[in-house]
């Protein structure tokens, strides 16, 4: 029996050994397994952290490209109401123009029309005593629906002196100019 033991103890030795060594050849391949994982991992998060911070440049670039141009936007409004103003300023001051001041434009005006056509004067209710002091060759007729300035009509044309009409009409042509004057920059 001791032939069998032997035998026996020997089978149960191989088969211990057998069992480790697949235990061993397990463990390395859970183990290199387990670090290619890592690895990958560890690539995976570095790419993720390099494309989270070229998104992060490229959303701060965009804030502060955001932020100029609303910045800009807001100068040019600050700008175009300064504008606005200046040229309500201007329009408010042909408004309040004394009654010889307004004659001398009106008669400018005349002078600028045909001599020989038929003329005729709008002008609004408030400048009604000045038609006594206007040409009597020019038939004058009240507007109540004008505002201010007045209109020449030479037979069959307008031409359209309301003040407001005047200051839209240079406005276009003096904005640029106006806006240089008062925007130039300090060097």
């Amino acid at each position: 029996m001791s032939n069998l033991e032997n035998l026996t103890q020997k089978i149960i030795e191989d088969a211990k050994k057998e069992a480790q060594e697949i235990k061993d050849e397990a463990d390395e391949k859970s183990k290199n397994i387990i670090e290619s994982k890592v690895s990958l991992a560890q690539n995976e998060a570095k790419k993720i952290i390099e494309k989270s911070k070229q998104e992060a440049v490229l959303i701060k670039e965009r804030a502060i490209s955001g932020a100029k141009l609303k910045s800009r936007d807001e100068i040019l409004k600050a700008k175009q109401d300064i504008l606005d103003s200046v040229f309500a300023m201007a329009e408010l001051e042909l408004k309040n123009l004394d009654d010889d001041k307004y004659q001398k434009l009106l008669t400018g005006a005349i002078k600028q029309t045909k001599k020989d056509s038929n003329l005729t004067i709008l002008l609004p209710g408030d400048k009604k005593d000045l038609m006594s002091k206007l040409n009597k060759e020019i038939k004058v007729e009240i507007d109540n629906t004008l505002d201010s300035g007045f209109i020449i009509k030479e037979d069959n044309v307008y031409y359209n002196f309301t003040f407001d009409s005047m200051i839209n009409g240079i406005r276009e042509e003096l904005e640029t100019e106006i806006a240089s004057i008062l925007f130039k920059r300090e060097e």
